[in-house]
């Protein structure tokens, strides 16, 4: 009798543990972020945050805001992702709202009045609207390289491990060229820009006068919540497994033993 209620008790506790792995599971699925568009557009999720540092910046140059200064930061916010109409194309558009603070003061600032397109993708037109400022791009490398080519009369394109997580340079003149811009930009696996350089041609090199580098993104791409649920889901099947071979064996000890 004693037997029979040890193992219905090891029967009910196995229950309760495939139950609660069951939920962790459901939870997880339900908690994974979807993504928004095919594999070859933007990867940015809704809530993702990215912080930029000026590196170095000359006197009297304007970024976003102004009297930019060495130590400030930039950061965007993803705050909507969807397919519509842009600069009349249907496009993959990541939408989001951007901060700023200083070095001496680290509160954060509203910089955009409204939430503006943060990158906007056709896959016929490629990436369309595009800036000088380049915070994420889709991953496709002819897109990105066809922008880099058309900023300035120059380019040059180095693919990356991905292709498209390359570096791409353009500048308007040789660099024998007194007052000649070139920028510099190298995207990341994750399409957003880890750094930004700009120089002005001397006559004879080219002289650093801005650099911004991605400091946080708020989350390693690809990585969410889903996944950490989805982990702790598989400690605990292990250890009902672990727990059940257990009782089993002890009952298979206790018959003998009997």
């Amino acid at each position: 009798m004693h037997q029979r209620q040890s193992w219905l008790f090891h029967r009910c506790k196995i229950k309760w543990l495939l139950a609660i792995v069951t939920i962790f599971w459901l939870i997880s699925f339900a908690s994974t972020p979807i993504m928004a568009f095919s594999s070859d557009s933007f990867s940015q999720q809704v809530g993702e945050e990215y912080v930029w540092e000026i590196k170095t910046i000359t006197p009297g140059i304007t970024f976003l805001w102004p009297d930019a200064a060495v130590g400030d930061q930039l950061k965007v916010q993803v705050t909507m992702t969807n397919t519509s109409l842009y600069d009349s194309k249907l496009c993959d558009i990541v939408w989001g709202i951007a901060y700023n603070n200083s070095a001496s003061n680290r509160t954060w600032n509203l910089v955009t009045e409204s939430e503006v397109a943060l990158g906007a993708y056709n896959k016929s037109y490629g990436i369309v609207g595009a800036t000088e400022f380049l915070f994420f791009i889709p991953h496709n490398e002819s897109a990105i390289e066809d922008v880099i080519a058309n900023i300035n009369a120059h380019y040059q394109w180095t693919s990356g491990p991905n292709g498209y997580d390359g570096i791409g340079e353009s500048w308007e003149n040789d660099v024998s060229v007194p007052g000649s811009i070139k920028v510099r930009y190298q995207f990341n696996s994750g399409g957003v820009l880890q750094d930004l350089k700009a120089y002005n041609a001397t006559g004879s090199t080219w002289d650093l006068t801005f650099h911004m580098e991605l400091q946080l993104p708020a989350q390693v791409p690809g990585f969410s919540l889903g996944i950490t649920i989805f982990m702790i889901s598989l400690v605990i099947a292990l250890i009902s497994v672990i727990q059940y071979r257990r009782g089993n064996f002890r009952r298979t000890v206790n018959l003998h033993l009997i």
